[in-house]
């Protein structure tokens, strides 16, 4: 071999060494590699859960299940955990695999069919859920602690078939179990709280629960890590779906994000209304002072079948108005007490300007017979269930009374705030609430027509326009 060639070849195999050591690890998509899994027992998933308990055991037999790769960490918002489960589509058990393994998709991308070899791990059902680990004891207490890196890659097997879709199991709030624990889900219908529209992600640095809610006033944590590569980026403002690995803290149900393009939320939010974060103004003090019951109703036509009753709310001033906190009560009959069971609660909603906000007794009902959906459903018994003789009061965040109807204390049969088979509504030109019953500021009518109250009862849909409030005098 001449001189020539042979310094040429070194100056190609030196470039070469050099164009390898400058790929980066988040820009480096092959790296993951297959194996065989020959002469390893696979189980079903279910044969080997039926094996455990809520106790930290062992796996004592050689044996293995097929499972598929739902996290990633690319972004940095998963760190820590690999999620699996059992099925990309319809998965019947999530896995939460504790790791010290960092850049994990590269060698287990999401959606990787793999294979976790059992033997010589810890592991421990977790509400309806697995973990998997090393055994970890803090203070006489077992848990299941994080595998070093090179024991992970030897349990973890990635199988040679190509990746997979896998869909998020769509799940609602006010039917939500941990079951579902360790899985990729969605939720439809969810918003920021309001007060924390238009924050970021996270806080630089620190794990910071985000408050995610629906229309119903259910609400979900969403857990971002302020390591992530979008922490910093600012949240979606309007309704939509949210998908992420479900987990749980003691009782209380957390979603964890793969990516912020988990978070497609750009619809009008429960409100009737779509925010742009930079033109959005909030009442900072809370005030609230021209937010106001415009309409309660109880039309002679409904029934236990079919249910029409409402209330609306109406914000008369020119900031939005923030409920968080605020409520609203009913004084049943002639009790002087409010009923709690009858409590409507309005946490992380937030009202325009000019804007109602539409409370039904029963939500399906109320859109069977209006035609569209109401802003909030309050319930069987609830302040917006009410048959014209009891007596309701808006309760801001720290107990005063904001705006009242009727007379807590006194039955409204047959006085100036009875609205039986009819309907109450705010005159044009009221533009604040009142903490006392002011009864010149209402339209009343009834099946009696006394005490300065309309003859007439009201059938739905006919009757009623729930959803818009004539302010203008």
């Amino acid at each position: 071999m001449s001189m020539k060639f042979r310094s040429m070849m070194i100056s190609l195999y030196a470039l070469l060494l050099i164009q390898t050591a400058c790929v980066t690890g988040k820009e480096f998509e092959d790296l993951a590699t297959c194996e065989e899994t020959e002469g390893l027992r696979i189980w079903k998933v279910e044969e080997f859960t039926s094996t455990i308990g809520d106790e930290v055991t062992v796996v004592q037999e050689d044996i293995g299940i097929k499972l598929y790769v739902t996290s990633s960490d690319r972004l940095g918002n998963i760190y820590g955990a690999i999620y699996l489960q059992d099925d990309p589509v319809s998965p019947s058990m999530g896995f939460e695999l504790r790791t010290e393994l960092s850049d994990a998709y590269l060698l287990y991308p999401r959606g990787a069919s793999v294979y976790l070899r059992l033997k010589g791990l810890f592991v421990r059902k977790s509400k309806g859920g697995v973990q998997v680990g090393t055994k970890w004891s803090s203070f006489g207490n077992l848990s299941i602690g994080r595998l070093p890196v090179q024991i992970t890659k030897k349990h973890l097997i990635a199988s040679c078939a190509p990746l997979v879709n896998i869909t998020p199991k769509d799940l609602e709030l006010n039917s939500l179990n941990s079951q579902w624990q360790y899985m990729y889900v969605r939720f439809q219908g969810l918003q920021l709280s309001s007060n924390e529209l238009c924050d970021q992600f996270a806080e630089r640095r620190e794990t910071t629960v985000r408050k995610l809610i629906a229309c119903d006033g259910n609400t979900l944590d969403l857990v971002n890590s302020g390591y992530s590569d979008f922490y910093d980026q600012t949240m979606p403002s309007g309704m939509g779906a949210t998908s992420g690995i479900l987990t749980y803290k003691g009782q209380a149900a957390r979603l964890v994000l793969n990516t912020m393009d988990d978070m497609i939320m750009d619809g009008q939010r429960c409100e009737g209304f779509v925010y742009d974060c930079n033109e959005l103004t909030i009442d900072a003090d809370n005030k609230n002072d021209q937010l106001i019951i415009s309409e309660i109703a109880d039309p002679v036509n409904t029934t236990s079948e079919i249910n029409s009753r409402f209330i609306e709310l109406y914000n008369a001033g020119e900031q939005v108005a923030d409920l968080s906190g605020w409520e609203l009560r009913r004084y049943t009959n002639a009790n002087s007490a409010y009923t709690e069971s009858s409590v409507i609660y309005l946490p992380g909603f937030l009202l325009a300007p000019g804007a109602t906000f539409v409370i039904a007794a029963n939500g399906a009902h109320f859109e069977q017979v209006y035609g569209f959906s109401p802003n909030k459903v309050g319930g069987s018994s609830s302040a917006a269930d009410s048959n014209g003789d009891d007596n309701i009061v808006l309760v801001d965040e720290v107990g005063q009374h904001r705006d009242v109807f009727g007379i807590p204390g006194e039955d409204g049969t047959a006085t100036n705030h009875d609205f039986q088979d009819g309907r109450a509504v705010r005159k044009p030109g009221v533009v604040a609430g009142s903490d006392i019953f002011m009864a010149e500021e209402w339209e009343i009518c009834n099946a009696h027509g006394e005490h300065q109250t309309v003859l007439g009862e009201k059938r739905a849909p006919d009757d009623f326009d729930p959803g818009e409030h004539d302010h203008e005098s």
